[in-house]
This record gives C-alpha cells, sequence and structure tokens, in this order.
C-alpha cells in the first residue's frame, strides 16, 4: 500500500475499515457536513450502501487514518474504473478537528495507488484519472487537492425548494398518449434501467452498466422509495422515469431521464411537478436533487423554472495519474 512519504506521528495508523467502524465514519461525515452547512443527512446507511456497490472490497478499497485513541481523523474510499474507460471516483471525507496531522496526506497516495491497481487488474484503455469532489465552500480540502495536483473540471448544484401545505401545486400538463405509473418492484427494473441508459447515454462520465450492477446502485439504499418512483409510458414503452427517494421529511429527485426520441415535450416538467405533489401527499416538506452546472440539457434552468434554487455547489477535482 502506497503511503505519504512522511511518517505519521506515532500513535497514529491508516488501516482499512471494519464493519464495527461505520457509527464513526458516519460520524465524521456528519462533522464535516455540519462544519461547512449547519445540517447534514449522512447516515450509517450511506457507508453501508457504497460498501455494497457492484466492484467494491472496503478491504481494498477504503481506508482510515486513526489517532492513537482509534478515533477516526479521515475517511477515503475509491470505485471504478468507470469501464469501459480508465476514470475513477473517489471520495475524501476528513474529521473538521482533525489537521494535525492533515489525514488527507496519507489517504489520498492510497487511493491512488489503488486505482492504478484497479485499472492494470481491469484492462481498460486510455488515461488514469481519479476525481474526488469538495464543496464549494470547504477551503480546506480545496487546497488540500490542489496540493496534491488536483484540479476542478467540473461542478454540480445541489437545488432544492420547499413544498409547504397550504400552497398550490401546479398540476402535471401531460402530452397526448402517455400514462404515469408508481414503479414495481419485480417488474419494472429492466424498463427503467433502459430508459435512464438512454437518457444519460450523452452526459458527462456516463457508464454504460449492466442491469445487475446498476440495479445495486440504484435500488440498493435504504431510502429509495419505489411509491414515488414514476414511469411514464408511451406507444408500449417507458419513455421517461423518475427514480426518487426519501428520508424523513426530505425528498429526492435521484435520476430524472427522458429517452433522447421523447425530449422537447414536457415530460420532464411533467414528471417533477408529479413527483413533488406526490412527495407533500408522503408528508416531504422539501424536494432535493443535484444536477450538472453544465448539462447539455439546459436541466438547471428546467429546475430554477418550477422554483428550485441552487443552495450547494460541489467542484469535482481530477487528476491523471497515467496517460
Amino acid at each position: 500500500m502506497k503511503t505519504s512519504p512522511h511518517p505519521l506521528p506515532i500513535g497514529f495508523r491508516v488501516r482499512a475499515p471494519g464493519l464495527a467502524d461505520i457509527p464513526a465514519i458516519a460520524g465524521v461525515m456528519a462533522e464535516a457536513e455540519n462544519s461547512l452547512y449547519g445540517e447534514s443527512d449522512a447516515s450509517a446507511d450511506d457507508v453501508r450502501f457504497t460498501w455494497g456497490w457492484p466492484r467494491f472490497d472496503p478491504k481494498l478499497d477504503a481506508w482510515l487514518v486513526v489517532d492513537p485513541q482509534d478515533i477516526v481523523a479521515g475517511y477515503a474510499w475509491v470505485w471504478g474504473p468507470r469501464l469501459p474507460y480508465s476514470d475513477c471516483d473517489g471520495w475524501l471525507h476528513l474529521s473538521p478537528s482533525a489537521t494535525d496531522p492533515e489525514p488527507a496526506s496519507w489517504l489520498i497516495p492510497c487511493m491512488e495507488a489503488r486505482v492504478l491497481d484497479r485499472v492494470a487488474q481491469a484492462g481498460t484503455p486510455g488515461p488514469v484519472a481519479l476525481a474526488i469532489p469538495a464543496s464549494g465552500i470547504d477551503p480546506r480540502k480545496q487546497a488540500l487537492l490542489k496540493a496534491h495536483g488536483y484540479r476542478p473540471i467540473r461542478t454540480f448544484f445541489r437545488m432544492e425548494r420547499p413544498l409547504p401545505e397550504g400552497t398550490g401545486l401546479l398540476a402535471p400538463d401531460w402530452p397526448a398518449g402517455v400514462e404515469v405509473a408508481a414503479f414495481r418492484r419485480g417488474l419494472d427494473e429492466a424498463e427503467v434501467h433502459d430508459a435512464i441508459q438512454d437518457s444519460f447515454a450523452d452526459h458527462f462520465r456516463f457508464m454504460p452498466e449492466p442491469l445487475a450492477d446498476w440495479a445495486q446502485r440504484a435500488y440498493g439504499h435504504s431510502d429509495f422509495s419505489p411509491a414515488l418512483t414514476f414511469l411514464v409510458r408511451a406507444e408500449g414503452r417507458v419513455v421517461a422515469v423518475s427514480v426518487n427517494y426519501r428520508n424523513a421529511g426530505e425528498a429526492w429527485i435521484g435520476m430524472l431521464g427522458v429517452r433522447r426520441a421523447w425530449r422537447n415535450r414536457g415530460l420532464a416538467t411533467g414528471l417533477l411537478h408529479h413527483s413533488f405533489a406526490a412527495f407533500r401527499a408522503a408528508g416531504c416538506r422539501k424536494a432535493l436533487l443535484g444536477v450538472d452546472s453544465e448539462n447539455a440539457d439546459g436541466a438547471t434552468r428546467l429546475y430554477e423554472s418550477i422554483g428550485m434554487t441552487v443552495t450547494r455547489r460541489d467542484h469535482l477535482h481530477q487528476r491523471t495519474l497515467r496517460d
């Protein structure tokens, strides 16, 4: 395992995480978010969900920096490559109070070494790159990534809108010949997968995935809500879908996709209005989503037109590890 050229102080260690570490990992994630935003939706389920992804082994693909009392100072993981290419993803979570020593100085070399191993095992072509996000209001992480050779390549927005009682929500204006239905487990997985693969094929860093792998990552989180996930059918097939999630009083538009042949007919807008009404009926008081700020389909403008506003900005930083 590759490590920093500087030795850790006495008593500090870099080690693989285990199941017993999940609450502490979730605690570091929440601590970091609270320090930036004054709130956090990080949970132990988020950690378990990532560890359940296909092609992920926490013993090899994740690391902790712990202090002499075995308290977690930093947590990192990598995943990939994004087949059929050699791009990989990583996440770096640092305790706001753990700055001496700086955990990233030992975690990032571990991440990079593992990425090179994973790409070598996969045999994928092209440059090997690792991408790690950092909040737009987290100068510490941005500076650390820059110091390790990472540069921002894209910005993603988190957008929200309230769903208060007593205010009107617009009804969907569906084009003729379409019907909307809730997701049915055991019946709709393949159709939803096919529609999403078609809808996102021209998006930034799109990765085609087989049904089994995609379904594990799309439906594997405990927040996934079949009752709040909606499909639009026309001409005998699914032409648009909104894969949605719920956490207490918040609902997330996880993936909103419209087949290319069916765009510019109001299906995305209709699904959003339909989802908002269902969210509020289910007791949710806020709708959220994440979006690429440079989405070629103008998604940000669409979301703003229906009352959503940008509340967070995350910058994706990338470094090419091997040309």
